[in-house]
């Protein structure tokens, strides 16, 4: 099983973590568990191909660092007491995208057997990756701010004025060409693969499906709940405690509801307790819809149309009662559970025996998959929509949030 971090294409590394440590995984599931560093953000992802052959890939060096360790993982697993023929990769949020990248490169074939993504996709990071043409640019006008004309000065180019004046080319490039933005509003464009038509022959979901190439490999793929949505509480649990959907008396929560939703309030808080029925109508106010939920969906539907392989899908809404329940089932909340360390998490997660019982559900669930690709449910399809919950009870549903997402936008269309 060998982790990528998250971070976006950007950030982060296979330590940056506590509950990135694979000791309990590995013991649990008698699985070798290994995670990597690689180049990320200017470092990795500055699309130099322009200035010759020599810089053909420079636009997806960090991509390319991925398949040199999985060459590596691939040649000596067996020393580990792994199966080089049985290897995993399971990633959450830019981690996810990267093991959508992979799938889709012919350079990474036969290096991996399926992958494991979560919370890995928003529209603009996932579903799709960098066009040639803004790559191009960014680079151009990162030439401009630095005033360089030959390309072998940038290796004499300090770090920090590469990354200022990469970065502002990054925002001038998504003003330019009207670009929305991976998270929250408005025109925004981060690092992240370019589809050269080569070493990333498209983008993740095309008109005909999932990326050519990609029809061999497994995918067990799901969301949270809340990721994005309630940021403003976990940012500041100090005060978000006091301001939870458990803190609400009944009349906030339909003004709540209000604000959020307008005249939609009312159908959306129904549609949504039927398709979470152990949750509350105030917890309706922050549900994950457009900015991970529906492009992870697109993931799926696009996979399940022209795969060779199962797809198997999953949502994780546990909320833990620490702090007023301020910590939902944001983004990356899920983590401790799938590595077996929720001790490690204690302070967002609070350990008990609910906790200790979903973190070896789902510890398990990933192992299964792992070992066998069958993490322990049926299969996603188009028309059936199988997804297994993950909470304090578990559950298999039947798109179980499709009238619930579809109200959803109309409330945004609306509001």
């Amino acid at each position: 099983m060998v982790w990528l971090h998250g971070g976006g294409f950007s950030t982060g590394s296979a330590v940056e973590q506590a509950t990135y440590d694979g000791a309990s995984l590995a013991r649990e599931g008698d699985v070798v568990v290994i995670s990597v560093n690689h180049r990320l953000n200017v470092l990795g992802y500055l699309d130099l191909s322009a200035y010759g052959d020599e810089y053909k890939y420079s636009g997806n060096i960090g991509i390319l660092d991925l398949i040199d360790a999985l060459k590596w993982i691939h040649k000596n697993a067996e020393v580990f007491g792994g199966d080089p023929d049985n290897i995993t990769l399971f990633g959450e949020s830019g981690g996810g995208a990267k093991i959508l990248a992979l799938m889709e490169s012919p350079y990474a074939n036969g290096l991996f057997k399926r992958g494991i993504v979560e919370s890995g996709a928003t529209e603009m990071m996932g579903v799709r990756f960098m066009d040639k043409e803004w790559s191009s640019r960014v680079t151009e006008l990162t030439m401009q701010y630095l005033v360089l004309d030959n390309v072998e000065d940038l290796q004499n180019i300090p770090y920090s004025d590469l990354a200022a004046a990469s970065d502002k080319a990054l925002i001038e490039v998504a003003n330019e060409f009207e670009i929305p933005a991976a998270l929250g509003g408005g025109y925004g464009l981060s690092w992240e693969p370019v589809v050269d038509g080569d070493l990333i022959p498209s983008d993740p979901v095309t008109e005909d499906g999932f990326a050519k190439g990609a029809e061999d490999y497994g995918l067990l793929i799901g969301s949270n709940l809340t990721e994005w949505s309630a940021i403003s509480l976990v940012s500041n649990p100090a005060l978000g405690q006091f301001n939870t959907p458990q803190t609400w008396s009944e009349e906030e929560t339909e003004e709540r509801l209000q604000e959020a939703y307008g005249e939609h309030a009312d159908e959306i808080a129904e549609e949504f307790l039927k398709a979470y029925p152990n949750k509350t109508r105030a917890d309706a106010v922050y549900i994950d819809f457009d900015t991970i939920r529906i492009p992870m969906l697109k993931i799926m539907n696009a996979k399940a149309k022209n795969s060779n392989e199962n797809v198997y899908a999953y949502v994780f809404s546990w909320t833990s009662s620490l702090m007023n329940g301020v910590f939902s089932s944001y983004h990356t909340s899920e983590i401790p559970f799938v590595f077996s360390n929720i001790e490690k998490a204690d302070t967002t997660i609070g350990g008990g025996d609910d906790a200790a019982a979903l973190e070896k559900r789902m510890s398990q669930a990933w192992i299964n998959y792992a070992r066998t690709g069958n993490p322990g449910w049926e299969p996603y399809t188009i028309d059936g929509g199988a997804t297994k919950i993950f909470d304090s009870e578990d559950r298999v549903v039947y798109h179980h949030d499709q009238r619930l997402i579809e109200l959803l936008l109309e409330a945004k269309e609306s509001v």
